[in-house]
């Protein structure tokens, strides 16, 4: 249990356990933490060191003004990754943690990391010239500006809302249950802001220039189209999609003995 401070003066929670030559840091996702996991961390940790931490404004970091951006979040992980000087470092981004890697990229390239994991994630999530490839098989600049302006005014009663959508589908599980109830206790501002930033991104072009293997990791029920992982990985030298089944976006907390063994056999 640690803290350590940015370049703009927050304090940003990590942990860093396990040992081995080689190192994976979890990037989380939109409205999680690190926490997230820690149940795929401790399969994981016998044969490797896992670092953690959580975003500005998510779990035990502090809730800072500002930095509700990728540039600022990338940052952030660069100067985690400084810090600890970690020796063969796969980047394993969750959701949103994999346009913060996207965006670490674009910045500082790859050349420093040993592998790149991007999970259930899209480059960008309106693609009104290929809809295919947007959040849902087809979400567009209108309904992405409604759905922000949902979240703006109805933060809370959204969680509770998107929890009990999710489990219509999929089966009921106490992680996902304490995942939404977080979600819900944190900063509605900075979660909207967050969420603005990931609807403006687009990291297509980023793609071809990662030199580094890479893993597009996602799930069968996921929502974001199976073409869309496919896609990432015709753009992305060096890579190839994983897709697990019986699952959807929170493969992680659905699906984590899966999770870790594509994550182990993908590293080894």
């Amino acid at each position: 249990m640690a803290y350590f401070t940015t370049s703009d003066n927050v304090k940003l929670y990590y942990e860093s356990f396990g040992s081995g030559e080689k190192t994976i840091l979890f990037v989380h996702g939109w409205m999680d933490s690190g926490e997230t996991f820690k149940t795929a961390a401790g399969a994981l940790a016998e044969k490797y060191r896992i670092i953690v931490y959580d975003h500005r404004g998510h779990g035990r970091s502090e809730t800072p003004e500002d930095g509700y951006h990728m540039t600022r979040l990338a940052s952030d992980l660069r100067e985690l990754i400084e810090l600890l000087m970690p020796g063969q470092l796969t980047l394993v981004g969750y959701s949103m943690g994999s346009h913060v890697i996207y965006e670490y990229v674009k910045l500082f390239g790859d050349a420093e990391l040993d592998k790149v994991v991007i999970t259930v994630m899209s480059p960008t999530l309106v693609n009104e010239e290929r809809p295919e490839l947007s959040l849902g098989g087809g979400l567009t600049g209108r309904m992405a500006l409604e759905r922000l302006s949902s979240n703006n005014r109805h933060y809370v009663e959204g969680c509770e809302t998107a929890y009990l959508t999710y489990i219509k589908t999929h089966a009921p599980n106490e992680k996902l249950r304490e995942y939404y109830i977080q979600a819900a206790r944190l900063n509605s501002g900075a979660m909207v802001r967050l969420a603005i930033a990931m609807y403006a991104a687009d990291y297509w072009d980023v793609l071809p220039t990662f030199t580094r293997p890479t893993l597009i990791l996602s799930a069968e029920q996921d929502m974001y189209p199976r073409v869309c992982h496919e896609e990432q990985a015709r753009q992305i030298p060096n890579s190839k999609v994983v897709i697990l089944e019986g699952c959807g976006h929170m493969l992680v907390m659905e699906k984590p003995e899966a999770y870790c063994e594509a994550l182990a056999e993908f590293i080894q």
